[in-house]
Parts: structure tokens; sequence; C-alpha cells
């Protein structure tokens, strides 16, 4: 079974044009990037959005459940639960948090802020029929995958697995990628798919579907049935909207052809792969 394709707000809060070209090109998700000055709008959005399975992603910069900070932390925090309010009133279930967003360094944060605070944000969004997520970032506590996995066991939060994210963390390699996929493999529930993020650049299509055949492959393993394309540009989404229904072609073959038996094995020899 395919995954559900999805796409972020490529043209910003147009919730209306976005519609429209995911409609024009078969794409069934939409991702919605939150801004915590608009919650009185979803409402709205959602109406444009209707007939979409929607998740939400509350990249909000400048706000971080992990501050040091009493005040800045509590602020933070009622900001991240008025976003799984508003994702359970719209009828959602998902939100993708963050965790060092936009800081260079982990100084302001504090590590057991970080635990103690997404355990009761995962709590809060739970009681109110919402699975919160953590994304794993290409910098910080949670470009690690340790202390990633350390956060995800503690708070009971599931993982929005960047794929391009653990690319730039491992210097390019995908072996940083293996050790996020299989210390969480059975929480995954979404991923953001593109090849790498730079500098000054930002997020970077694959340029061939070998760039990420083999962390689609790890995603295909565990059954992740929601993969963002997170790219910005309208071009750029559909080449690469272009490459995974070549590469769900491929693999559908692969499966009828009985040359996808390998995968079991690779599973159980996953500990000797990382």
């Amino acid at each position: 079974m395919k995954p559900t394709i999805a796409i972020p707000n490529i043209f910003g809060k147009d919730a209306e044009r976005l519609a429209s070209f995911a409609r024009r090109h078969g794409i069934g998700g939409i991702e919605w990037s939150l801004d915590p000055l608009d919650f009185d709008e979803l409402p709205g959005v959602m109406q444009a959005l209707e007939g979409f399975e929607v998740r939400f992603h509350a990249r909000f910069f400048g706000v971080d459940l992990a501050y040091n900070d009493h005040h800045r932390s509590n602020v933070s925090m009622k900001l991240f639960r008025s976003a799984a309010d508003h994702a359970a009133s719209s009828g959602k279930s998902y939100l993708t948090i963050h965790i060092g967003l936009g800081h260079s360094s982990m100084g302001p944060l504090s590590w057991k802020r970080a635990l103690e605070n997404l355990a009761a944000l995962a709590d809060h969004g739970a009681e109110n029929g919402v699975t919160v997520c953590l994304e794993n970032l290409a910098t910080g506590w949670t470009s690690d995958p340790d202390l990633f996995s350390q956060l995800i066991r503690y708070s009971g939060a599931r993982v929005t697995l960047d794929i391009g994210h653990a690319h730039a963390a491992g210097e390019g390699l995908d072996r940083i990628f293996r050790q996020f996929f299989f210390q969480n493999r059975e929480r995954i529930a979404g991923a953001h798919i593109y090849h790498t993020e730079i500098d000054g650049i930002g997020h970077v299509p694959p340029g061939d579907i070998d760039d990420i055949r083999t962390r689609l492959d790890l995603l295909s393993l565990c059954g992740c049935r929601w993969w963002v394309i997170e790219l910005f540009s309208p071009g750029e989404v559909l080449q690469a909207r272009q490459l995974l229904e070549e590469y769900f072609d491929e693999r559908e073959s692969q499966v009828e052809g009985g040359a996808d038996q390998g995968y079991s094995s690779f599973m159980e020899g996953s500990s000797a792969s990382v």
C-alpha cells in the first residue's frame, strides 16, 4: 500500500491556491504549518482544505518548550498546547513540533525541561485525540540519534522522521539515518522527504531516486504512511513526486517478482548495520 503523499504550505497562507494545486496534481495530503498569530483563521483554512488528509506542523521560531528560562518555557508550552487544541478542534490528529529550532547552540535550553515538557505536551495531546510528533533537526540535540531516541522514549511522543535533516546531520551519510530509523521504527508516524539541507540554501531535492533510495526503503519497511515532500518550489515538488511514483512502481514490481524477500532479514540484522 502506497503512503499518502503530502505537501507543505508552498503558497504561504493561501490555502485555496494550495488546495487547487494539490487537486490538479492528484496529491492527497497537506501538512499545514501553523502560525500562532493566525490560529483564529484556521476554520477558513480547513474549509479550503476539505477533502484532504491534513496534519499540522508547529514550526515556531523563538518558541521552545525546553527553554531554561522558566517564563519563556511556560509561554512556549502554552503556545504548543494551544496548537494541539486547535488541531483537535479542527478534527485533526497529528501535530509535529521541534526542540532546538533556530538555536545555534543548546545553551539557552534545559535537557530536563525538554524531557518533562515534551512528555507533558504528548499527554495533553493524547487527552484530546492529538498525536504529538517530534521532528529530528540537522543540528542540536535532535540531530543526535541517541539523544533523540531518549526524548521519544521518555515522553511517549511519536516521530516525524526528516530524512534530509538526518542526512545533513550525518555529513552526507545514510548511516545516521539508519540509526534514527532502527532506534525509533515502531514510533514513526510520518516522514519529511527531500535529499539534504545545506546552510544558506535550505532543503535540496534529490537529483535522482538513488539519492534517497536507501532511506525510502527503510521507511517502506516500517509501514510509514505519511510522506511529506518538504520542498517549497512547485516545480521541485512535482519533480520529487514523479521520482516517488517511479519508486513505488519499482517497489511493486520487486514485490510481485519476489525480489523483495531480503528485507525481513535486513531488519533482523539491523543492529549490526548501524
